[in-house]
């Protein structure tokens, strides 16, 4: 019986290959042995997250015979006896933005590579720095934004854009291969839950509508109208026009087609309605701040026309949504240096709006409580 005091490795102890038995039921006279060692969870009896925060562990290997006596056997050379696990070659896979998508839609994965793009150094010109990303079973393509060329760094937060297929609807899991194996998914950036916790996903994709063979109907009802667009493959569809049901006739996985009911009043269309929304964007003051000069449009519009990233440069986010009576809302904002939201009930203007949170500090993803100005934390969803 061999005793073997390390976590997880492939151990071979030289010897003709002669059996494939079992490694501790087996016989070293007789073959080589390989052992497969318990993991760290299994070995410290203790859930993987714990050691999320070691990014080296090292050990010492040492070997008992069973019914010898004398103490485990050690390496002469203690340096050839250890053990040693890092995390160095082990990529991080935050999350991916925004978490709710669809067919046809970007997306944004944000990953940290750590030391493997030190082994790669001569790709092909058809080869990207990682192998691919998974949705599930489903790839991202990143054929217009990702070469062999694209700038990837180690130890460092690292962005890159691709499209997303065909995917059933649903919520999905994250997959980054690399040359080293599997990126670690960092759960606690990449997993999202609602309120209750009920409904928990890295990514969810729902169906898209890219449009509709008309836009008008009668009170009479009865009108066909086609919907195209992807994602309407389960038939499970409850189509309404204006509030009325529109009857699915017809479905599959690109389009549907039903059948509008009778309506008793016209349509309002000068007014906004619950559910709608504006088109939310960005506008920039250049106005002088306490300790910075006046900086152009011109030099604001370079600066931060992707990531809303400047320096000493004041952004302002506006938008405007039409609410239920009652509901619960959720505004997450990630900020290096200072942030405010504020929220304003004017129809269709943001005037004079309410300030609710008040960060005046970086604060972290998903760190879901923000210090006010007087020092006070209050919570986001509230």
């Amino acid at each position: 019986l061999i005793e073997l005091f390390c976590s997880e490795l492939d151990v071979t102890v030289p010897a003709p290959p002669l059996t494939e038995d079992d490694s501790f039921g087996s016989h070293p006279q007789l073959g080589a042995l390989a052992y497969k060692l318990p993991s760290i969870p299994d070995l410290f009896l203790m859930p993987e997250s714990v050691f999320d925060k070691y990014d080296v562990l090292t050990f010492k290997l040492m070997i008992r015979i069973n019914g010898l006596k004398s103490d485990p056997m050690q390496c002469e050379t203690s340096s050839n006896c250890r053990i040693k696990y890092t995390r160095s070659y082990t990529p991080i896979l935050y999350k991916v933005m925004p978490r709710v998508l669809f067919q046809g839609a970007w997306s944004e994965t944000w990953f940290d590579p750590k030391s493997v793009m030190n082994l790669i150094t001569d790709l092909d010109t058809d080869e990207k720095p990682f192998i691919n990303f998974k949705l599930d079973e489903s790839l991202l393509d990143y054929t217009d934004t990702v070469t062999y060329e694209t700038p990837i760094y180690g130890w460092t937060e690292n962005r890159v854009r691709g499209l997303v297929g065909d995917l059933p609807n649903g919520n999905h899991k994250l997959r980054m291969t690399w040359e080293t194996g599997y990126a670690k998914v960092l759960n606690e950036t990449a997993m999202h839950c609602n309120f209750d916790m009920t409904d928990c996903y890295h990514a969810k994709t729902v169906p898209v509508i890219d449009s509709m063979s008309t836009h008008k109907s009668n009170l009479n009802g009865q009108h066909s109208m086609t919907v195209k667009g992807y994602g309407f493959q389960t038939g499970n569809i409850d189509a309404k026009v204006d509030g009325v049901a529109c009857k699915v006739t017809d479905f599959s996985d690109t389009e549907f087609t039903c059948q509008v009911d009778k309506k008793e009043t016209t349509s309002i269309v000068d007014q906004a309605q619950v559910g709608g929304y504006g088109v939310t964007h960005t506008r920039h003051s250049t106005d002088e701040l306490l300790d910075t000069e006046v900086i152009s449009t011109e030099v604001t519009t370079e600066t931060q026309a992707f990531y809303g990233i400047g320096d000493n440069i004041r952004s302002k986010y506006r938008t405007w949504f039409v609410p239920p009576v009652t509901s619960y809302y959720r505004f997450q904002m990630y900020c290096d240096d200072y942030c405010e939201l504020r929220l304003g009930s004017n129809n269709l203007d943001i005037v004079d709006p309410t300030l609710l949170i008040d960060i005046n500090s970086h604060t972290n993803a998903f760190d879901y409580f923000a210090r006010k100005s007087d020092g006070k934390y209050t919570q986001f969803s509230d």
